[in-house]
């Protein structure tokens, strides 16, 4: 993992896609979804949105069995900026590692 910061931001898209039926019709479905995107700069730029809207579509396709070329719609609902940390800081999972917090803290540590 690397040590250089990265800003990341949890993206919420949601998109319309056409499924095709047994039958020959078609039925327009929506799907809403999360991505993460890590960038060098805080501002959402538009290789920023662009890296979002890559790995969603890459995620509807895998997902859903969607064939790209079926998809309608594609909408940014939010961006979430999550902070500036390195992989390791964003990947970290109390829950498979011991706690660094000290069990008591005295009330003049918390300042």
């Amino acid at each position: 993992m690397s040590i250089q910061k990265h800003h990341y931001f949890l993206t919420a898209v949601q998109f319309a896609f056409k499924r095709d039926n047994e039958d020959g019709t078609s039925t327009v479905m929506e799907r809403k979804m999360n991505v993460m995107v890590k960038s060098e700069k805080k501002n959402v730029d538009y290789a920023a949105l662009e890296r979002a809207r890559i790995a969603a579509i890459e995620r509807l396709v895998d997902e859903n069995k969607v064939d790209a070329s079926n998809i309608l719609d594609y909408i940014v609902l939010t961006m979430n900026y999550l902070g500036h940390m390195t992989d390791q800081q964003f990947m970290y999972d109390p829950r498979k590692t011991q706690s660094v917090l000290p069990t008591q803290v005295a009330p003049n540590e918390l300042n």
